[in-house]
């Protein structure tokens, strides 16, 4: 009888040992009580995208980005910078608009397979696009492009009315941005600087 009260003691020790280190491993795999979860590593923004708070107006920029992405760019973060880049053929046009999603720098390259006004069709370029490559892609948090028949981008207003002199370019978008981690569209207008970098070329406002 002594012998079964003992086995009876220690299976109760067991049990009770079993429960009270059962909540320490619970705790080591990430639920602390009040805690939080890690973000994923797929998450594609620490937060919505946008610019600064304010800006000269010929920097004004009208963007808002909804889907996968969110966010509304009304000023970059630094001045707009439009491009031109040389080559066999018609000159493109490179658009680059800065903003920040949470501490990430993310930048918005609008490239145009030709240097003059008109309505064009989005399509997938790379992070350098060639100068026949036309369309949008933005990086920073991850690979984004336009895909094929991606939406609309627009040259609207040059000032003076020549893109191979000192002065104002802007347009609008209407398109679609995708990658791995989703799909964003991305609506609205948006305006730059252009000054000569020697010959008809661009260079950073």
């Amino acid at each position: 009888m002594q012998a079964a009260k003992g086995l009876i003691r220690i299976a109760s020790l067991s049990a009770a040992l079993t429960t009270v280190f059962t909540v320490p491993m619970g705790c080591a795999s990430g639920s602390l009580p009040g805690s939080k979860p890690l973000a994923s590593s797929s998450t594609p923004a620490a937060g919505p995208i946008l610019g600064a708070s304010s800006c000269s107006g010929d920097q004004a920029q009208d963007l808002t980005l909804s889907g996968t992405l969110t966010g509304h760019i009304e000023c970059p973060i630094s001045p707009a910078a439009g491009h031109r880049i040389h080559g066999p053929g018609s000159p493109g046009v490179q658009v680059l608009i800065l903003a920040m999603a949470g501490s990430r720098t993310v930048t918005l390259r609008i490239a145009f397979g030709n240097d003059h006004l008109g309505t064009f069709t989005a399509t997938p370029i790379g992070d350098e696009p060639n100068l026949d490559q036309q369309g949008v892609a933005l990086t920073g948090i991850g690979s984004w492009s336009s895909p094929a028949k991606g939406g609309t981008m627009t040259i609207l207003v040059e000032n003076p009315p020549s893109l191979s002199a000192e002065g104002r370019v802007s347009g609008s978008l209407d398109f679609k941005l995708i990658s791995e981690l989703g799909s964003a569209e991305v609506k609205g207008t948006w305006t730059c600087l252009k000054t000569l970098a020697g010959g008809d070329g661009w260079s950073s406002a």
